[in-house]
């Protein structure tokens, strides 16, 4: 038996988009996303990730490449036969009609017998959490309770692939979180497939099976959450992927750790397989302020240290957050909030170290 898991949903091949003007939104991409995968387009403003997801959806069409579903070319395919859902950040319901004729707005136009649509209504709701609430209108709703609505109405009709485009941007940070947990458990229930667009480091986390973060019209990388956290493959993958700390040197490899040279010191760490670095050009080293102890410290052995100064210490709870300077750099940390351990004053001078293995080198490009 075929484990669907295993093929394609949607491939891109070499697809682009450039706008009149020479404005280039999409620089050939290509993706390969799984059946039933969360796959999410991270990436900042501009990057290329909303008009990636109008290309998938049809709502504009690509100067060059192609886009496949289920093996088929759909390139020139009008939206309404490509059998794709889509959620938008501003809902998009019909304000003049209930809940329940929103829902069964899609299911009219593809003509489906009236009890199979009150069966496939009754079941979405049931699915959003929203039983009972198929006569309200969408202003006598939260704006939760209306991006619900629009998420059943985008699955209905049982679409192929799901596309949200920052459902949750125009909401406020805890019913954002909890409408994540209940993006992620429908996934887990339904058969699709889900493209999802966000600018949001710790949503895309929560949320994905896999991430592709964009960058002028280009994916810098693709992985799971962890790859790309632990493991970011260019310097702007690991800036924008969370705090880090950053250092910019030239290159040196000895044996199997690899090794920055900066104005006044050496620093080491691990070398990103696919760096292709060769001595004497110039590096990124990467380190995330959670894996850099901040205090009177003792040197152990594969350890980078500095001389700082404590600018900050801010205390988040569990964590203290300390700001650092370093040679005209800042330098962050993040270290647990121990009673036996007073914070860092600031203005005091200590030590930041942390393990060569915890820092990632890759080119400075």
């Amino acid at each position: 038996m075929t484990d669907r898991k295993r093929e394609p949903a949607l491939e891109l091949r070499g697809v682009t988009k450039e706008y009149d003007g020479g404005v280039l939104a999409v620089d050939h991409i290509d993706l390969v996303v799984r059946d039933q995968e969360f796959l999410t387009i991270l990436g900042p403003s501009g990057s290329g990730k909303t008009t990636t997801l109008k290309l998938i959806a049809g709502f504009v069409t690509a100067n060059a490449g192609q886009i496949m579903l289920d093996g088929e070319d759909v390139s020139r395919t009008p939206p309404y036969k490509r059998n794709l859902g889509m959620v938008f950040q501003n809902y998009a319901l019909f304000p003049h009609l209930t809940v329940e004729q929103n829902l069964r707005f899609p299911l009219e136009m593809r003509r489906l017998p009236a009890a199979e649509s009150s069966e496939r209504v009754a079941e979405a709701l049931d699915l959003v959490r929203l039983t009972g609430m198929g006569d309200r209108y969408p202003r006598q709703l939260s704006g939760g309770q209306q991006q619900r609505v629009a998420l059943a109405r985008a699955i209905v009709y049982q679409p192929r692939v799901l596309l949200m485009d920052e459902p949750l941007g125009a909401l406020d940070r805890r019913l954002r979180e909890d409408l994540q947990l209940e993006f992620k458990r429908l996934h887990q229930e339904l058969d699709v497939t889900v493209i999802y667009v966000t600018h949001d480091q710790e949503e895309a986390l929560l949320l994905s099976d896999r991430i592709a973060v964009f960058n002028e019209g280009r994916i810098e990388q693709l992985g799971s959450g962890e790859d790309l956290y632990q493991w970011p493959r260019t310097s702007f993958v690991g800036s924008f992927m969370g705090d880090s700390n950053t250092f910019r040197g030239v290159f040196e490899q000895r044996g199997e750790i690899g090794s920055i040279r900066l104005a006044n010191t050496t620093l080491h760490g691990s070398v990103h397989p696919d760096s292709n670095l060769k001595n004497g050009e110039s590096a990124v080293m990467i380190v995330r302020p959670e894996d850099c102890a901040v205090g009177h410290l003792e040197p152990t052995v594969k350890t980078n240290r500095l001389e700082v100064v404590v600018e900050q210490a801010v205390y988040l709870g569990s964590t203290i957050k300390y700001v650092v300077e370093y040679d005209g750099m800042t330098l962050y940390s993040r270290m647990p909030a121990r009673s036996s351990d007073p914070p860092q004053e600031p203005g005091a001078g200590v030590s930041i170290q942390w393990a060569a293995n915890d820092a990632v080198i890759v080119p400075d490009r």
